[in-house]
């Protein structure tokens, strides 16, 4: 029931078989470009391919950040959430500074949410923008969420990354497991991070939208 209404972003792992074929269908956009925008009520949903070298790059020229200040430019909304797999801020080794171009044309536009996965654990940010920078008002909240029961492949770090507002780890190399469940709402958002069975961890607020 759920793979009906999935709309997918391509990791590093489905590129281990090359040109990804197992990750490309009818809900994960053009498989030429692997990126592709939808919308939920007054939000812009974009889907971008952070894996950098099988795509052209992910740089402000590149086809991809070329295409992603177009849509937003031409098709603006209310709110705006991205998800792509590698996340630019994360207290482990998993943090992708390759990806920094998406953020600054998403910040540049107003972005609202980025959700981002890679690192095994999850973990919220507060408001900040591209260069890490604190900014209550017109930065972009970032949710890392990679809880599906893959093992912590990273340590995380002490103390955490600038922001980090919550983790999900219950004790060294031990994170809690579940999945992140966002409601978008007009000109706000919700969130809340529903444990597996047995686990007590959990996360929740609201947002506004810029």
């Amino acid at each position: 029931m759920q793979k009906t209404r999935t709309k997918p972003s391509a990791g590093n792992h489905d590129y281990h078989t090359p040109d990804a074929p197992g990750y490309f269908g009818a809900r994960a956009g053009d498989p030429s470009k692997g990126y592709y925008t939808y919308r939920r009520g007054n939000w812009r949903i974009l889907v971008l391919d952070s894996n950098w070298s099988e795509v052209g790059g992910c740089g402000e020229l590149s086809p991809q950040g070329s295409w992603l200040k177009q849509t937003l430019t031409n098709y603006p909304a209310k709110c705006t959430l991205a998800y792509f797999h590698h996340p630019l801020f994360a207290s482990t080794g998993a943090a992708s500074i390759e990806v920094r171009p998406f953020w600054d044309i998403l910040h540049d536009h107003n972005a609202d949410v980025i959700l981002s996965g890679h690192a095994h654990y999850y973990e919220r940010f507060a408001r900040q923008r591209p260069d890490g920078t604190k900014d209550l008002s017109r930065g972009i909240r970032e949710f890392v969420v990679g809880t599906g029961r893959a093992p912590p492949v990273n340590p995380m770090t002490s103390p955490r990354a600038a922001n980090s507002v919550v983790d999900s780890e219950i004790s060294p190399g031990v994170t809690a497991y579940g999945v992140l469940r966002l409601r978008l709402s007009a000109g706000s958002y919700a969130w809340k991070f529903l444990p597996v069975a047995g686990e007590t961890f959990t996360d929740s607020g609201t947002g506004q939208c810029h």
